[in-house]
């Protein structure tokens, strides 16, 4: 079967134009999903084992969360964050 130069130009650009499209939509629901509360996130697995570890000890600590899970920073700051926005507004003041 023999595809000519310019239909081969063609099939680039159409393929190209849709992946700009797919980006940009990936781009905005990034977005949107990050502000506010984690309410568009799963829940994370961990997140039961960090709560024992927050009523053994009371007062926890990203750097305590990845030594005692062997997870990296980022995972348990998102933790620390999941924690904080859980907890009662009472223990807030």
């Amino acid at each position: 079967c023999f595809v000519s130069d310019a239909e081969i130009e063609r099939l680039v650009y159409f393929w190209g134009s849709q992946r700009k499209e797919e980006a940009a939509q990936l781009k905005v629901e990034q977005l949107v999903s990050t502000t506010g509360k984690r309410e568009g996130f799963p829940e994370d697995p961990l997140l039961e084992s960090a709560k024992q570890l927050l009523e053994e000890h009371k007062h926890i600590s990203t750097s305590y969360l990845q030594r005692k899970l062997r997870i990296g920073y980022p995972r348990a700051a998102r933790l620390m964050e999941q924690l904080e926005e859980e907890q009662p507004k009472e223990e807030e003041g």
